[in-house]
């Protein structure tokens, strides 16, 4: 778990990688964008965009939007995104 938190705060591990990829914005006020691609029958195309702001009420907002055909699965609380390679 990470120790400074603003409003958000991104870990990801990667294959082959030996260092987590982490971080999160230095401002009291900052977000992210994040954006996850996936070959689409050889083709590369956004899959998955993840919006995190703080709002002008106070209030933060992590917005999830799939540009791809997905399926959700309520029972599991899954979303998953399947293409071919």
């Amino acid at each position: 778990m990470p120790r400074v938190v603003r409003n958000f705060w991104l870990e990801a591990d990667v294959d082959g990688r030996i260092s987590t990829v982490a971080g999160g914005p230095r401002r009291k006020d900052g977000g992210i964008t994040l954006r996850i691609y996936q070959r689409d029958s050889g083709a590369i195309r956004t899959a998955l965009r993840v919006e995190c702001h703080a709002c002008r009420d106070g209030t933060l907002c992590l917005d999830v939007k799939p540009a791809l055909p997905h399926r959700l699965n309520k029972k599991a609380g899954t979303l998953r995104i399947v293409t071919k390679r």
